[in-house]
């Protein structure tokens, strides 16, 4: 008897083992499966500031073997209830059809739905100038790109953060795909923010391989991963099909060159201005589109320096100005809605939040937070542009060959090794004269320094060769191959009309005369300029205003 009950105690406590053991095994695997899920979510970004427009990103593969049925439902059940809480609201889906921009909440919210498009500001005066959306402490965003121009595709998503808000690691989520785990994001510092508490980065987030980035209306992204998030539409940075073609190309060269390209600069660009059969990205030169990216407006502005500004680049080759309003006057809006109705302006608004509102010698923010809006201002125009220019309403690329215009110099030298082109500048000093003056300005300021400045440069470049730019250089190329060009003051050089600023190994003491402007641009420049005021002050009385409050 007691041997039989043995056995039988044997045989019970056999089974209750094997039990247990099968019960163990598939709980361990279970756990491997949920956790390689999530580890290859992450690994597609680390925290670095290098190689994100590069192709070092590891694709996601699919290489693992089918899941058992039983193993797949636990594991969809329990990712499910882990991301129950994650997943974003989207009750819209075409933002283009709402036009109002609507600012979003700001607490601490799991659910916030898409920020529909922020398009240009039709009435300046009476709507509201739309603020960053806030998406954590000391935490901002602007907008989000979808840039397609390497496999695989990322998000770009340009941010305002303090260094604090740096560190804390951002999401992303695409949720309209059947991935459920937010992906960390990849953070590039921008290259001017001077060590200040507030600064620009660009976050990088990589779209899955199963995720056709062609179809993405919007993304969702987190300030760390179980903080507040927000829906942004994405903006397309594709131009039109054959242009992306051209653009593309770049040469079959190793960078043991680089240096040698460098060495020949100058003269290369000599060689070029002059040989419009050189090889270049459109033989139909005059098929080029130019832009001008603006820095944040602010302050005192005269009318007449803007409209004399905007008349002068027309007639230099800028077919479109985007402005960031920072705060602007009566006045100068009257004159961008002039603009604006002509299809020849964008205005963003650019209001800084409350822990920025200050001067620019401050220590929280660089100069208004010009270097973000600077990059916000180069995807925004990669679709639509050829070739942009980066400066302020009292800086002039201006031709000093034989070629008046932009569109003879500047796309003959985009040859397919070339990202843009990095111009010196002249300073033309205003002296006792009132800068406020109702007439112009830049044909009669004839004395320029003889020193070209070599540090205070401005570019004009080709937005789909270049994933960075900073405000005195091209600071990061979209492929190492396409390199910035240093032309020739003989070819072009900036006009800066303003007081010399003796730094940096500039001389400011010999001076020579400069007739450029009033031989070539007087006349068609003056017809301008009085016809856009006259314009103006009939349809909103600008003039008299102007009168009263700014000469």
């Amino acid at each position: 008897m007691n041997l039989f009950r043995c056995k039988c105690y044997k045989g019970l406590l056999h089974r209750k083992i094997v039990s247990l053991v099968l019960f163990s095994y598939f709980v361990m695997i279970f756990l491997f499966l949920l956790n390689l899920d999530i580890i290859q979510s992450n690994s597609q970004s680390v925290d670095s500031t290098k190689g994100v427009a590069s192709d070092s990103i590891p694709v996601r593969g699919n290489s693992l073997k089918k899941e058992t049925s039983l193993l797949a439902l636990l594991k969809q059940l329990a990712l499910s209830h882990k991301t129950v809480l994650q997943r974003p609201k989207n009750n819209t889906k075409n933002f283009e059809s709402d036009q109002k921009f609507i600012k979003p909440t700001t607490g601490n919210v799991t659910h916030v739905d898409p920020v529909p498009l922020r398009n240009p500001i039709l009435d300046l005066k009476h709507e509201k100038a739309g603020d960053f959306i806030v998406i954590g402490e000391e935490a901002f965003v602007y907008s989000a790109f979808i840039d397609d121009r390497k496999i695989p595709s990322f998000v770009r998503i340009m941010t305002l953060l303090s260094q604090t808000a740096s560190n804390q690691p951002m999401y992303c989520l695409f949720s309209e795909t059947a991935a459920v785990q937010p992906l960390q994001m990849v953070r590039y510092e921008l290259c001017e923010n001077h060590n200040r508490k507030f600064g620009g980065y660009i976050y990088s987030c990589r779209v899955p391989d199963f995720v056709d980035s062609r179809t993405l209306e919007f993304v969702t992204i987190f300030f760390t991963k179980s903080g507040s998030n927000v829906s942004l539409p994405l903006l397309p940075v594709r131009p039109p099909g054959h242009k992306a073609a051209q653009l593309d190309l770049f040469p079959n060269r190793t960078h043991a060159n680089d240096s040698i390209q460098i060495e020949k600069n100058y003269r290369t660009s000599m060689e070029l201005a002059s040989n419009v059969s050189s090889k270049n990205l459109d033989e139909q030169t005059k098929t080029f589109t130019f832009a001008i990216c603006i820095s944040p407006l602010f302050g005192n502005i005269s009318v007449h320096r803007l409209v004399e500004f905007i008349e002068l680049s027309r007639l230099l080759g800028t077919q479109h100005f985007i402005f960031y309003n920072h705060s602007l006057t009566l006045e100068i809006s009257d004159v961008l809605e002039y603009y604006i109705s002509k299809n020849l302006a964008s205005v963003l608004p650019w209001t800084l939040p409350p822990e920025m509102h200050t001067d620019t010698s401050s220590m929280f923010v660089w100069y208004f937070g010009q270097l973000l809006a600077h990059n916000d201002c180069l995807y925004r125009a990669m679709p639509r542009f050829d070739l942009v220019a980066f400066n302020d309403i009292d800086e002039f690329i201006v031709p000093h060959s034989n070629a008046k215009y932009w569109r003879d110099v500047f796309p003959s030298m985009l040859t397919d090794d070339r990202c843009g082109f990095s111009l010196q500048s002249a300073y033309y000093d205003p002296g006792s004269r009132d800068t406020f003056t109702r007439d112009l300005l830049t044909p009669i300021l004839v004395e320029k320094t003889k020193v070209y400045s070599t540090v205070r440069r401005k570019v004009m470049l080709c937005p789909w060769r270049v994933f960075e730019v900073g405000i005195h250089h091209i600071s990061k190329q979209n492929r190492e191959e396409w390199l910035p060009l240093q032309v020739d003051p003989e070819v072009a050089y900036l006009h800066h009309y303003r007081s010399c600023l003796g730094d940096y190994g500039m001389s400011c003491s010999h001076k020579v005369n400069d007739t450029i402007i009033s031989d070539r641009y007087l006349k068609d420049l003056t017809i301008n300029f009085n016809r856009v005021l006259a314009d103006i002050g009939s349809s909103q009385n600008v003039l008299g205003l102007a009168s009263k409050n700014i000469t």
